[in-house]
């Protein structure tokens, strides 16, 4: 059961809701497990304002190279 993928979604219009959505990523990432986010509803507006340049989100991304 260790090896099973995990899906994550982020439907809610919510900007700390989504970052949560996020860490858990970042989180199985670092862990070494396999997993995907899906973004729908509502939450689809919260990505063109947290992938501008100096938001925090943009820092999240930097923690994943």
């Amino acid at each position: 059961m260790e090896n099973q993928k995990k899906v994550l979604f982020a439907f809610r219009g919510d900007p700390l809701c989504f970052v949560h959505v996020l860490l858990n990523g970042i989180d199985l990432h670092e862990r070494g497990q396999e997993g995907l986010i899906i973004i729908e509803g509502e939450a689809v507006t919260l990505v063109p304002e947290m992938s501008k340049p100096g938001h925090i989100t943009c820092r999240l991304q930097s923690m994943l190279h």
